[in-house]
């Protein structure tokens, strides 16, 4: 648990699966529901998502290379944006961020757009 957020501690290959399976058009493509109150993914929580138009994916995890992969998570995007922000921005933005959602308890790994 004193690594939990770190790389190390990602799903990369489940991660990859659900990005190649949103690409593919697989119907429906399967993710796993992330709990900031737990701070883990939800055992036999799910979110199907079905052909999106968008999809918009967060986190730094999708610019990193995986070590000795054969595929990263930008393999299966088309756009990729990095925003840079000052430091007490981004402290801002967290702390807002977590505690919403933290009062729902619940977030998904992505904003799905029809």
């Amino acid at each position: 648990m004193k690594r939990k957020g770190f790389p190390e501690s990602y799903d990369v290959r489940r991660m990859i699966h659900f990005l190649a399976s949103v690409k593919a058009g697989s119907t429906p493509a399967v993710a796993p529901i992330y709990s900031h109150f737990a701070y883990d993914i939800l055992p036999g929580k799910y979110q199907n998502v079905h052909r999106p138009v968008v999809l918009i994916f967060e986190g730094l995890n999708v610019l990193q290379a995986a070590g000795t992969a054969t595929a990263v998570a930008s393999d299966y995007l088309d756009l990729l944006l990095y925003l840079d922000a000052e430091e007490a921005d981004l402290e801002a933005w967290y702390v807002k961020r977590f505690l919403l959602f933290a009062e729902d308890g619940l977030s998904g790994p992505c904003i799905i757009l029809p």
